[in-house]
């Protein structure tokens, strides 16, 4: 997946070098922005997050219509991938701290994600964040018989500064 206003967040892990003949070397992991990733031959990927600061459908309370149009400007999580390894570890959760906290940064007052309903996994992670379906979300603006026709839900999460 790419546009060009979007950015990715990049998880792996890296054995450093031993110099002291142990040979269970230390692994130190990091969590990194794109644009400052270089490749090293021992790094293991864990995941990643893919996000866009964008303008979204909105038509709630609070962000319905800013100006007439229907539309509200959001963080929207494209893709978040994590190995099956580095899953149940906190590690999407940490993720998700950063998607929000960049939104923050940025004045945005909503987080907004796609999740296919038969990932019942992902469906429970994000509740468990918080996340719930957007008034966009077809199972919220079309009845349950047409809704039933689409595969996914979108989440989203009020931003609220601490």
């Amino acid at each position: 997946m790419s546009d060009k206003n979007g950015r990715y967040i990049i998880a792996f892990k890296r054995a450093s070098n031993q110099s002291d003949g142990n040979s269970e070397a230390p692994v130190i992991s990091s969590v990194i922005a794109s644009a400052d990733y270089v490749p090293h031959v021992s790094d293991i990927p864990l995941g990643y997050l893919y996000y866009v600061c964008c303008m979204e459908d909105s038509y709630d309370d609070q962000d319905g219509g800013m100006d007439g149009d229907g539309k509200a400007p959001v963080i929207y999580c494209m893709e978040l991938q994590l190995i099956p390894e580095a899953r149940n570890t906190g590690l999407g959760s940490i993720f998700m701290n950063f998607h929000e906290q960049i939104g923050l940064f940025f004045g945005l007052r909503k987080s907004m994600l796609t999740v296919f309903k038969k990932n019942e996994g992902a469906m429970r992670f994000y509740k468990r964040l918080g996340y719930s379906p957007d008034n966009i979300s077809p199972s919220m603006c079309m009845t349950e018989k047409r809704a039933s026709r689409f595969s996914y839900e979108i989440m989203k999460k009020d931003l609220k500064r601490l």
